[in-house]
């Protein structure tokens, strides 16, 4: 479906209660654009990317986590919660510092 195109360009983004997405071996790029197009699927619980070039990019697995919150598997793997937790950290540092400090009785400089 996607095999000659830089990203699932407004191909997918009207499926929001889609739950199951199967878009492997498709040379899908552009990881950014990509979870822009599904950004609104917030009801997907297992998705599969690999075998495409967005797989591949720095912080992949990390970023689409934080992109579609609801996935529970991502690429045949199920997501952690210490990936959840990994993912929290990363993408939402200064409530991480927040919640850290509240947890452990410090205040935040």
């Amino acid at each position: 479906m996607f095999a000659n195109s830089a990203s699932p360009q407004r191909a997918l983004n009207h499926l929001t209660c889609l739950r199951l997405l199967c878009l492997h071996n498709n040379q899908i790029r552009g990881l950014e654009d990509t979870m822009h197009e599904l950004r609104r699927m917030q009801q997907l619980r297992s998705v599969t990317f690999f075998l495409n070039p967005i797989s591949h990019e720095p912080g992949y697995r990390h970023h689409v986590m934080h992109c579609l919150p609801s996935v529970e598997v991502l690429d045949r793997k199920e997501v952690k919660p210490a990936e959840r937790r990994r993912c929290f950290q990363m993408y939402n540092l200064d409530s991480h510092r927040v919640l850290q400090s509240v947890a452990f009785g410090r205040r935040i400089q």
